[in-house]
């Protein structure tokens, strides 16, 4: 799949980003602001306001995140937000 990638999340739903590669290190970027988001990188589901989900407040930012070393593709980004903010997610190596 492309890098980086664009999204509108959809309120209450996870959104799932694949990548075609074993990233060492996402970057996830709350483009608008509009609500939080929360993510995963270990494969997992996130949860609003669930323990295992890295938290973007509902501001313009990034949080930079290290997937789990497993040697393999893909690398998969899951996101949820109780609202509809716009996301941008890449691979930065």
């Amino acid at each position: 799949m492309a890098n980086p990638q664009h999204a509108t999340l959809v309120a209450n739903t996870p959104t799932t980003l694949t990548f075609d590669v074993d990233a060492d290190l996402i970057e996830i970027l709350n483009v608008d602001g509009a609500a939080e988001v929360w993510a995963t990188v270990d494969g997992s589901t996130p949860a609003v306001g669930g323990n295992g989900s890295w938290l973007l407040p509902a501001a313009v930012g990034s949080i930079e995140l290290r997937p789990p070393g497993t040697g393999t593709a893909p690398t998969t980004v899951k996101l949820i937000s109780t609202g509809t903010p716009r996301v941008s997610v890449g691979v930065l190596r």
